[in-house]
C-alpha cells in the first residue's frame, strides 16, 4: 500500500510538473510574439517617419527625381514622390517661369513648403 501511494504521488507530481511547464512555455512564446510585433511596428515607424523626413526638402522635378521618384513621361515631364505629391518639369518642357519664392500648403494634409517658383507647387495645393 505503501509503495502504490509514493507510485500516485509522483505521477500527481509529475502531471503538475509537466502542467506548469505548458504555462511556462506557452506564455514565453506569447512574450515572444508580443516583442515581435512591436518590433515590427517600431520598424513601421520608423520607415514611415523616414520617408517623410526624406520628401519633405523636395520642391523641383529636378530633386524629385534625383531621389527616385516615379517619372512619367508626359508633356511636360511629371515626377511623384512616395509621399504622393507630383512635380512637373516645366524647363524641360521648353517652358520657363519666374523666379520667386512660392509658399504653397497641401489641403490634405496641412504641410507648407516654399517652392522656387509658381510653377512647380503641385497641382491641388493652395
Amino acid at each position: 500500500m505503501n509503495k502504490k501511494l509514493i507510485l500516485d504521488v509522483a505521477i500527481v507530481f509529475i502531471v503538475v510538473v509537466v502542467i506548469v511547464l505548458l504555462f511556462v512555455i506557452t506564455f514565453l512564446l506569447a512574450q515572444q510574439e508580443q516583442v515581435k510585433l512591436a518590433e515590427q511596428r517600431t520598424k513601421i515607424i520608423e520607415q514611415t517617419e523616414r520617408t517623410n523626413q526624406d520628401f519633405r526638402h523636395i520642391v523641383t522635378f529636378e530633386q524629385c527625381a534625383n531621389a527616385g521618384g516615379v517619372i512619367l513621361d508626359l508633356d511636360p515631364r511629371s515626377c511623384t514622390t512616395e509621399d504622393g505629391v507630383t512635380f512637373t518639369d516645366w524647363q524641360g518642357a521648353g517652358k520657363f517661369c519666374i523666379q520667386v519664392i512660392t509658399p504653397a500648403k497641401n489641403p490634405q494634409t496641412g504641410e507648407v513648403r516654399n517652392f522656387p517658383t509658381p510653377c512647380d507647387v503641385p497641382r491641388g495645393w493652395i
